[in-house]
């Protein structure tokens, strides 16, 4: 079972991707890498600092094979963003946002298998 420290760093970072899936599905590319930034640092503050240590055998072990994934999923998120910044035509736009927005919704997903009851 996930500490209440744990569960309550989750809940944050999914609040947050939940708000940046609303944001970044009506503004423009420019106004993208600040929200990624914004996530980026949450994650790094509240969720990569988190070192399991508070947990049990078999949350443990499905908890650092969750964290590696948001671990990549959240450097993958960056690179997405970047890419949708420098992005020119309408169509490479369009392709880049699916794939921000893809990203985003894995992540929560992720959080989301934490912070399932039965997860634990």
């Amino acid at each position: 079972m996930l500490t209440p420290s744990y569960r309550q760093a989750y809940q944050t970072f999914l609040e947050a991707l939940q708000e940046a899936q609303q944001t970044t599905s009506v503004s423009a590319g420019g106004t993208i890498a600040p929200i990624v930034q914004n996530l980026q640092t949450l994650f790094k503050n509240h969720i990569f600092s988190l070192d399991g240590e508070e947990l049990d055998g078999a949350v443990l072990s499905r908890w650092q094979s969750i964290q590696t994934e948001l671990y990549k999923q959240m450097r993958l998120l960056e690179t997405d963003a970047m890419l949708l910044q420098a992005a020119r035509s309408t169509t490479t736009v369009v392709t880049r946002r699916a794939y921000l927005s893809d990203r985003l919704n894995i992540l929560v997903r992720y959080c989301d298998a934490l912070l399932q009851p039965q997860a634990e």
